[in-house]
């Protein structure tokens, strides 16, 4: 593969030795744009211009966990506060009714799944039992170019893929 790129500060020559992470890395992106869902390989003329790569800790992975959680969270919050609010307006507009008991305990019930929900915490969502600065993958940025099929024009991209920790495999892109 032709071109430089960049990994860790390191610049990278397209003669880097196979065990080189950056070849890995190369090889594996190569191997994923060139080769469509139905697992067609097209030859591209596919050439790394640049890659900037660093790791994915469980650190890392638990900090964006923990932010969809907190997101999850709030909205299921504000979910049960709207039931709550409904139930409550419902005994409001007739607290004669014969159903209050039942509205009551719909009430009971809602305030009991909002402290779960408060009460909640993100390690019970997920547990690695593994240490914080464990390497789960390898995210790469990476400036390319290729020639589609029946063109004649390079055309260059950039996009960032998630491979996996030993670097040799497209996981999923960003």
């Amino acid at each position: 593969m032709k071109g430089l790129g960049v990994m860790a500060g390191f610049i990278l020559t397209p003669a880097a030795c196979s065990t080189n992470p950056a070849s890995l890395y190369e090889k594996a992106i190569a191997e994923y744009v060139q080769t469509d869902r139905w697992g067609t390989w097209t030859d591209l003329k596919f050439e790394i211009v640049s890659l900037e790569t660093s790791e994915v800790t469980v650190a890392d992975s638990l900090k964006i966990i923990r932010a969809e959680f907190e997101t999850e969270r709030a909205a299921a919050i504000e979910s049960e506060t709207k039931s709550l609010q409904y139930w409550l307006g419902v005994i409001s507009d007739d607290p004669e009714s014969k159903e209050i008991d039942r509205y009551n305990e719909n009430i009971v019930y809602i305030n009991q799944r909002i402290d779960a929900i408060k009460n909640r915490k993100v390690e019970d969502v997920v547990n690695y039992g593994l240490p914080p600065e464990q390497v789960l993958a390898v995210k790469a940025k990476c400036r390319y170019s290729l020639v589609m099929p029946g063109k004649n024009t390079r055309q260059e991209r950039t996009d960032t893929f998630i491979l996996s920790k030993d670097g040799r495999e497209v996981v999923g892109k960003e």
